[in-house]
Formats: structure tokens, sequence, C-alpha cells
């Protein structure tokens, strides 16, 4: 991957510590290679005007074939949604990641000044030279960032650099949070230069400088956009400017800045954008009135108007004057004050005027703590923009009767809009902190009115304690278009009367027909708005009436293109939808995160689902007794697949579901058994003993002696090809018979009679095609005894994975010689190993050593720690070979500290040859961190300069610990020619001064001989903070890679 990606941005964000985050953390692939030749090996571009049209060796990629103005266009793409983002300094980030694609990017770059027009004095000071250097003469767009918190002054030498270049300001952006006032002579000057390029000019400070002078000299005759938070405007320079879009936030004002404000927006009849978002009055009086009435202001190109928290009555009053376009997006929220009370109508009519034909209407209603609220949110559909009205009662100014009264008197004013349009509404409630004995009279008033004024609530979103009292009055002829339900923040989910709840809606909906709906969705996440067609919605099309007829009618006329398929490869389509949950590790989840959702896209989806038996095959008592009975009743005929877990069912002394599962044992397709009762083992044993004719996998995972007294399933079950234990030793016997294609036995005590039954069962089972021995302890902990014979040898040859995990090693061996394990097969082997009795490497590292050849890349890991000492082999197949996998450990008891570089070079002996011979590319990953012996460096030396003999091909170094800088000396040497990627990984601090010098010895190393030698060309490093010293010299390393 290109140099350091995320980790070596030179211009990191220093307004909040730089991190480097390690992002190459997974195994990469090799360089791609073209005819021999690297990509990366290729000659930048000769001049920034020629085509890309030249590749390595003839090899041009298809970006690289177009012209040049529009490849630099497509760069400019990749920028844009940061680069106008509200961190536009964020920008260097991305752009110093497509630079490290390929030197080839990098000059595209570098020669397209509007990269580069963004000044700032957030990042590094060496930026802003180069900036300066690669922008040219274009416009720039200035940021000034001054706080106390990040500087002990202001950047002066940056504010003269930046006041220099005014003719060329297009934007400036000034956040000054310096408070000592005998700094702000410089901020004056800066204000005060002429700028006749401006466009835009953004001002964050509490200073009063603003409102003091003529900003610019007067000299800005393109601005069209101003925006000022914590400082109040000199309204008479606006006058004068016709601008496209003002803000003004933050500010104490009083009645004389409204009425400027109006004089402003009659000047400006153009603006698009208007935002107006306070704190208060000056001195928090209760505003005065204008000496006149407002003027009326009209704002035909107005896109988007916000409102908020502005001082109140003059949010009515600016909302009087100022005439809206429909197709304005309008953001409104207020403080409202019980007395004097103004009528809602004024900013209720906003949303008013918008209903007709959108597609939802969001109501929200909150009582909490700190207040009350009513919001409104409408999603506008062509030529009208978007509505939010936000009203509020603060907690000091209301009652409880304030709540509901709020509340009722809002939804009056958008009743008859709502019941004309017909628009489909989402009603949330939250009452959650409303402990006052009233609050229930008060919320089953509101919830009659929301039923009276708005029939078209069609989902129902309720959080807090009084969701039981919603559950019981939508019980009754209540909210007739409700068809959604979503539950959220309750301590306890009151299931027993969302039940009822939902059994009495659907009697109703029974007697009245479509005219009233009944529950379809009880979720806990928001759903998209039903989808209407010519009028019709969706869920309203009656469902199939058979389950065989074919989706050609839809609401209408119209019908949807996967609805003409025909139904059983709709159904297949479906089946595939649920099919990675439903053979994962945990597939009863299939039903509340897969099923359930495509049940409810639409009443067609829930008939196909609810008519194909095969979607209710899994049967456990996972979740609940209600989906055992549906499974019972959906599923037909089916072969099921049965999962029992007596974790759920210790509160159930009768073992109803074991029953109930025991009864249906012929219809058995997968038995899959987790028993953790220490009772009831009779109810398990005469499960067990049930004959179970077209079974055809069983798990079983318990503690005790059962399994292996017991022939299983009376010995009926002729289809049998999957067995797996846990646990729980087998009768082998019993597993002799059955011909098995998949075998897998974890986490047993065992003696050595059960690895000669093992060898017996495996050359009973030719067809196998997975086996998988992992966890076996001898009985007691005993040394493990020797077979009495040598070991049949076992020809597997459709073997596909092998999994050997820590079991005793010498039995490991045995078993490695015995079974013949083809080349396509993956392997897994993990071991512990005895350094006192060790036997030789070479049967497990075999494995690997045979399927070298032409694979993509060999992973390497040595390590130390405090519990043992590791070496794992990682190799990744290709096509017709396995991926192999082989992990060597010492316990900590069992090795001295003289033994730490054996298991590592013993090891890489013996696949040395095969690994020189293929040319394979290396990844080796060294982690000593825990090894503090005096003699831990020079081990760490010589296993390196091994390593450097015995796999030239090493392209990448993974490193963590204490010992990183014998590495970094190691690798400043002529060693690992090939290597050309370092990982740095959990030290406690980063090395900068051997990294940077590493680097440098390598690039010059490269030079002296050429592509014999290869210089770093990625390094990665650990997350956390970094210093000034640090980030110096992070940037001058990566200064000397571009270099070189």
């Amino acid at each position: 991957m290109p140099i350091a990606q995320a980790q070596s941005k030179p211009w990191e964000d220093r307004s909040n510590h730089s991190r480097f985050d390690n992002t190459d953390s997974e195994i990469q692939p090799p360089p791609t290679v073209h005819n021999g030749i690297s990509r990366d090996a290729v000659d930048p571009m000769e001049t920034s005007i020629t085509p890309l049209t030249q590749g390595a060796a003839g090899f041009v990629p298809h970006i690289h074939q177009l012209p040049i103005e529009l490849f630099q266009h497509l760069l400019s793409l990749a920028v844009a949604e940061i680069r106008h983002g509200d961190q536009p300094w964020r920008v260097y980030s991305r752009i110093v990641e497509l630079r490290l694609v390929c030197t080839r990017w990098l000059a595209v770059i570098d020669s397209h000044p509007s990269f580069w027009t963004l000044l700032t004095n957030r990042l590094s000071t060496s930026l802003i030279s180069i900036v300066l250097e690669k922008n040219g003469t274009l416009p720039l767009d200035v940021d000034l960032f001054c706080t106390t918190s990040g500087n002990d002054s202001p950047p002066l030498h940056y504010m003269n650099i930046v006041t220099s270049l005014a003719e060329r300001w297009r934007s400036l952006n000034i956040l000054w949070h310096y408070h000592d006032g005998g700094q702000q002579e410089a901020l004056r000057n800066l204000l005060l230069t002429p700028a006749s390029q401006l466009k835009a000019f953004s001002f964050d400070s509490g200073s009063g400088i603003l409102m003091t002078i003529n900003l610019f000299d007067n000299m800005t005759p393109n601005l069209d956009s101003f925006s000022t938070r914590q400082a109040i405007p000199n309204w008479n320079w606006l006058l004068m400017k016709g601008l496209r879009k003002l803000a003004v936030s933050s500010v104490y004002v009083d009645v004389r800045d409204l009425e400027a404000l109006i004089r402003v927006l009659i000047a400006t009849p153009n603006m698009e954008e208007l935002e107006l978002s306070g704190r208060g009055q000056t001195g928090g009086t209760f505003p005065g009135e204008p000496s006149s009435k407002l003027e009326p202001v009209v704002l035909d190109s107005l896109r988007l108007f916000t409102l908020r928290m502005f001082p109140s009555p003059w949010d009515y009053m600016l909302l009087e004057a100022i005439r809206i376009p429909q197709r304005c997006a309008v953001d409104i929220a207020l403080n409202l004050k019980p007395s004097p009370q103004f009528p809602l109508s004024i900013p209720m009519k906003q949303l008013q005027t918008r209903l007709t034909g959108s597609s939802l209407l969001k109501v929200v209603f909150v009582a909490d703590e700190d207040g009350s609220s009513a919001e409104y949110k409408y999603y506008g559909a062509d030529g009208v923009g978007d509505t939010s009205i936000s009203l509020r009662y603060p907690e000091g100014d209301y009652q409880l009767s304030r709540a509901s009264q709020l509340w009722q008197s809002s939804l009056a004013e958008i009743t008859e809009s709502v019941q004309t349009s017909g628009i489909p509404v989402h009603i949330s409630i939250f009452s959650n902190a409303l402990p006052r004995i009233h609050s229930p009279d008060a919320l089953t008033s509101t919830l009659k009115l929301v039923d009276e004024l708005l029939p078209s609530v069609y989902k129902a979103t309720f959080c807090g304690w009084y969701i039981r009292l919603f559950l019981s009055y939508a019980s009754f002829p209540s909210f007739p278009n409700l068809s959604d339900l979503e539950v959220r923040e309750v301590e306890a989910t009151p299931w027993k009367e969302i039940l009822e709840c939902v059994e009495a809606r659907s009697e109703l909906a029974t007697v009245q027909g479509w005219k009233f709906k009944p529950l379809r969705n009880t979720d806990s996440e928001i759903q998209p708005p039903p989808t209407v067609y010519n009028g019709t919605r969706r869920d309203a099309v009656d469902p199939m009436e058979t389950p065989i007829a074919l989706f050609t009618q839809g609401a209408a006329g119209f019908v949807p293109h996967i609805h003409q398929l025909p139904i059983e490869l709709f159904q297949h389509l479906l089946s595939l939808a649920v099919a990675e949950i439903r053979h994962g590790d945990r597939p009863w989840r299939v039903y509340y995160s897969r099923i359930v959702e495509l049940r409810l896209v639409c009443t067609r989806w829930l008939a196909v689902i609810d008519s194909h038996p095969s979607f209710w095959t899994l049967l456990t008592g996972r979740l609940g007794p209600s989906l055992v009975s549906l499974v019972l009743e959906k599923s037909g005929k089916l072969p099921l697949d049965v999962d029992l877990c007596t974790e759920i069912l210790r509160t159930d002394p009768r073992l109803h579901y074991v029953d109930i599962v025991t009864s249906l044992a012929k219809r058995w397709r997968s038995l899959d058994i987790l028993w953790h009762h220490r009772v009831q083992q009779e109810a398990l044993r005469n499960l067990l003993l049930t004959p179970a004719p077209q079974l055809k996998a069983f798990s079983f995972d318990c503690r005790g002696g059962i399994l292996n007294m017991i022939s299983l399933f009376d010995n009926t079950t002729p289809d049998l090809d999957s067995f797996s234990t846990r646990r729980a030793v087998p009768n082998w016997n019993w597993v002799l018979t059955k011909g098995l294609r998949k075998l897998a036995v974890s986490e047993v005590y065992v003696d050595v009679r059960d690895l000669e039954a093992l060898i017996q069962v495996l050359v009973a089972s030719p067809n196998m095609e997975e086996l998988e021995v992992s966890g076996w302890k001898q009985t007691g902990g005993t040394r493990p005894g020797e077979p009495s014979f040598k070991l049949e040898p076992v020809v597997l040859d459709s073997l596909r994975l092998f999994t050997l995990r820590m079991i005793p090693s010498r039995w490991a061996y045995k078993l490695l010689e015995a079974i013949s394990i083809p080349q396509r097969c993956a392997v897994d082997i993990a071991l512990n190993l005895n350094p006192s009795s060790q036997p030789p490497l070479s049967k497990p590292m075999e494995q690997l050593q045979t399927r070298l050849t032409g694979s993509s890349l060999l992973k390497v890991v040595f390590a130390t720690n405090e519990d043992a000492l590791k070496a794992e082999y990682k190799c990744y197949g290709t096509g017709g070979v396995g991926d192999t996998s082989i992990f060597l450990r010492y316990p900590e008891l069992e090795y001295q500290f003289s033994e730490v570089p054996h298991l590592w070079l013993s090891s890489l002996a013996e696949i040395t040859e095969s690994v020189q011979s293929s040319g394979i590319p290396v990844h080796i990953s060294i982690f000593s961190d825990s090894i503090i012996h005096k003699r831990s460096s020079d081990i760490l030396t010589s296993t390196l300069k091994s390593v450097d003999e015995l796999l030239p091909s090493l392209s990448k170094v993974s490193l963590g610990g204490r010992h990183i800088q014998q590495l970094l000396s190691h690798a400043s040497s002529p060693s690992f020619p090939n290597l050309s990627d370092l990982v740095v990984f959990d030290v406690v601090e980063t090395p900068w001064k051997e990294i940077l010098e590493c680097v440098s010895a390598r690039s010059e190393l490269a030079i002296v001989q050429g592509q014999k030698f290869k210089a770093l060309r990625s390094i990665s490093l650990p997350q956390g903070p970094i210093d000034q010293q640090a980030y110096e010299r992070l940037s001058t390393l990566v200064e000397n890679i571009y270099r070189n």
C-alpha cells in the first residue's frame, strides 16, 4: 500500500493532537508486477500537460488514458466533499492519500494549482509554504485560527502573510478566541485591508470589533456571503452589499438590531440563505417593541430559512414580515412564553401551506424535566422545501397542563390541511420524565385528540413509562390507519400488552375490513413512509389468492419488476437473502433479524414467505413458545432443523419443548443440542434413543458420559453424514458404521484408545470432507501413552478442511504421519511443543512446505510474551492449493530463555529451500514486548540475521515491542534486499530518529544499487499523540521518501 496512508499525513490537524491511525494491520498483497516491472517503479510524468498514455512496459491503466484536464477534474471531485464541508482544512489529508497512489498521481496533483488554494494555520507551518508555492496566482480561501487553548500568542507571522495576500482572497474565515486586548490591533489591521476578490466572509469571535469598522475599507464589490457568530455586524456596512447569504448567530441584541436587519433584507432581494439564531436580548430584559411596524420583506429567491431560538416576540414579527416562497426549506425553533401567549398560527402557517401532496409528516411530542415541546417535520416534495417547526415551553415557564395544551393547540392549527391532503403521519410521544400524577390524564387527552385530528396516523413511536396506556387506547377502535408500532427506551418491554393490542386490532380489522388496519410491524427502528402509487398505498393491495399465482397485478396497475417473476424464482431469491444467517453459527437469529424484516416490506412479500414452508424449517426454543407454534404451523411436513438449548429451558421444569422435539423425531434433518442441565438426564437419554430416519447432521455439547454409553437414535440414521461433539467423547463403535463426511471432536478428555478408535473411524470414512480434532487432553492429565500398534495409513482424497489444534504433540505427529492430506485441502495446525522431548518439526511444517510453490503470500509471526513462545506460519493458497496455517507454541512453564530462537530458526530452516525456490513474497511479524532479559536484543539480532539469510524474498516487516531499534539498525545496513514495507505497532514510544535514519540509509542504498536493493515504499505507524519534535521528524521522513 502507499506510504503510511493515513499514518504519515504530514499536515494532520494539530488543534486536536495528531494521531497516526495504523490502517496497515491487515496483510497486503505484494506489489503488482507487469512484464517484470513493479508499478511503483514507473517514472513520473515528464511534463504536467503530457496526456497520461504511457506506463510501465506498455501497461496503461484506463484512468491514465484520460486527457489530463479530465483526470484532474476527477481528482478534484474526490476531494470536493471535504473541501466544501465544515472542516475544509482536512482536505489535505485526502490530498496526501491521493498523491501516494503512484508518482503519476503525485505529479498531476502537484501540477494543478486548484488543489492548493486553501491557506490555513491549523496544520503545519511547512504546509503554508507548500500552498504558496503550488497555487500560482489563483484566488485563495483563507482560514485564520487563533485560540488560547491551542496557541500561546496569535499567529502574527501568519497574519502578516495573509494580509499581504488580501488582493487574492476569495473567502476569509476567522476564528478569533484570543482575549488579550493588546493583540486586537493586528486583527483590526487585517479586517481593514481592501479585498477586491472577496466573495465570502465568516467571523467567530466575542470581540466587538466587527460593529465598529467598515470592513475591508469598503473594497469588496463581489461579496455575497456574510456569516458572524458571537459578534454583531455593522448593519450600515451590510446594507450596501446585496448579499445572497446572511447568517447571524449567538449574539445579544436589542430592538435596533431587529430594525436594522429588516432594512438589510429589504436591500437584498436576491437573498438565498438566511440564518438567524441567537441567545437573547441585551441584558436579558423583555424585548422592546420596534418604533414602527416592520416593513414587509419579499425574498423570492430564498432557498433556506433558519430561525432558531430568536427572542420573542421578534420571532413572530419576522415571520409576519418575511414572505417565504414555497420552495424554500424552513427550519423554525421557538421558545414560547405562556404569558403573554402569541397565536401559534404564525409559525405553523409555514407548515400548513406545504402539506398538500407531501410525502410524510413526522410529529414528535416530548415532555421531560426540562420542558415540553412539539416538533413537526415535513419532508418536501417537488417544488416544496422541507419544513421543520419546533415549539418549546422551557421548564421554568410551564405547568403540567401546559404540555398537553401546547400539543393540542399546535395540532389544531394544521388539522384541516392534514385531513384534506391525507398525508401519512408518523407520531412520536416521549413522556419518560413526567413523574406527576396527572400525566396519564394529559397523555390520554393528547392521544384522543391525535386520533380525532390526525386520522392518517400510520405509525406511532412511544418512549417512556406510559406505553401500556397507549397500547390500551390503541386496542379500541382508534387510529384506524395505524399499521406500525415502535417501542423505544423502556425498562421492560410489555409483551403481554403488545400481544393483546395486536390481537384486538386484528379482530377489529377482520370485522371492519380495510377500514381498520391491524398492526403489521412492531419494530424498534424508524421505517420509511409507505410508498404511494397513483394515490394507492402499496400495503393496501390484497395478498395473493393462492401461493402459486404469478405476480402480474399490482396497485393501480403498477407492478414492480421483482413481482413479475415466477413465484418459485421469487421465493428462491428470498431464500438466498436469509441463507447467510440461516447457515451461520447462530441460525436462530434468522427469524428476528431477517425474516421479520422481509415480511414487513409489503403484504405480497409477507404472503410469499408465509406460504413457503422452507422459510420455517428451523425449530428453536430460544425465541419463545409462540414461535414454536408458528414454525409447526407453517413448515408443513418438511424436514426440520432442530435447535435444543437448555439454557433457555431452565425455567420450564416440565421440559415441554423437549417433548415436542422428541415427538417430531421422524422429521429431524439436523439436531443441535446444547445441554447444560445437571438433572433431567433421563429426558435427554430418551431423546437420543429416539429413531431419526431423516437425520443428516448431529451436533452435541454436553458434559457427561451419556454419549459414549448408547447407540444413538436406535441405530436408525442411514443418511447421517455430519457428527460434531464438544466436551463429550463419542461412542466410536457407533460412529465407525456411519461413513461420515464431517467429523469434529473437541475439548474432550481421552486416552490412547480414543486415538486408535479415531484412526479406525477415518479408515472407514474414505469420503471424509471436513475433519476437526482439537482440545484433546489426557485423562487425569498424565503423559500421553503410545498406541499399541503402528497407526494404519489413512487416505482421505476428498478432504477439504483439516483442523488439528492443541492435542498432545506425540499424538499429533502420529496423526500427521498416518493421514495423507491432499494438496487442495485447507490445513489449520496448532501445537503445544515440549522442548525436552520435542520430535522433529518436519512433520507439521511439511504441510506448509509442499504448498508454497505459486502461493500469493507467506506470513510469518514470531512472538514471545509472558505466557509462551510462538511461531506461526500462514500460507495463502491459490487455485488447487488450500490455505495452510501452522502454529507452534512453547508454554511458559516448559521453556527456558535459551530456547527463544530455537523454535523460530528450526522452523524457518524447514521451509527455507521451498521459499527460496518459489520466490513467494514474505511478510514477517516479530513481537518481543515481554522479553526483559538482558540477552533479548542479541537474540532478536541473531533471529533477524537468520531471516535475512533464509528468506530473501521478504517484502514486509511488522515490528512490535521494546526492541524495534534492533530491527531498524539491522534494516539500515545492506540486509533484506526486497524489503519495501515497514509496520510499527504496539510500542510505548515511536523511535522517530531511528526510523528516519533507516529510511534515509535504505534510500541511499537503493540509489547506489538500483533495483537490486529496494527503498522503503510504505511505513505504517501506531496510533497515539505526537509531539512537535516527532512531528517535524515525521515530516522530514515523508519528504525524504518523496524525493527518493
